[in-house]
């Protein structure tokens, strides 16, 4: 019986890796992310002041909520407020103008929604109580009935079970 002999030149088989199919793995997934980082860096963007013992509540997406980030720039429902962004209101002619604004977007808002015209305040913890009021008058004067200030729990503390609603 004779054996077949097989001469290792005359092999198919390549030593070099393919990089084709690593490459075209990492540009979907800089692709990917290129179009997810703006979409998590949008939006309002915020240190809120701390509490201890808060009730824990959900969020709940029908519900009115203006948002002041630490530059001063206005957002409702977490979507920029054009001609309220930081450098629109550096100057009193640019504060007149969001607060025409505001004043006319919060109207329309509650007009959606006229059983619950509750507002939902959400402010960086570093900005002047001023404009705080000064966000909580604007929403009086378009219709808001109540005004709600929302706060992060403390880290460290509990929330409380026994606040009644």
């Amino acid at each position: 019986m004779a054996m077949a002999s097989h001469d290792v030149t005359d092999t198919n088989v390549m030593g070099d890796i393919n990089v084709t199919p690593m490459v075209d793995v990492m540009l979907v997934l800089l692709i990917i992310f290129m179009v997810v980082t703006p979409a998590i860096a949008a939006g309002f963007q915020a240190k809120l002041p701390e509490g201890a013992h808060l009730k824990a509540r959900p969020e709940k997406d029908d519900r009115t909520v203006i948002g002041i980030d630490r530059y001063g720039a206005y957002y409702l429902n977490k979507k920029t407020i054009p001609g309220c962004r930081a450098k629109d209101v550096a100057t009193p002619a640019g504060v007149a103008s969001c607060d025409a604004i505001l004043r006319n977007m919060l109207t329309q808002e509650f007009q959606k929604h006229p059983q619950d015209k509750v507002l939902f305040v959400k402010a960086d913890q570093t900005l002047k109580y001023g404009t705080i009021l000064h966000a909580m008058d604007l929403a009086r004067q378009s219709g808001a009935r109540v005004l709600a200030a929302v706060t992060e729990q403390k880290p460290g503390t509990k929330p409380d079970e026994t606040v009644q609603e």
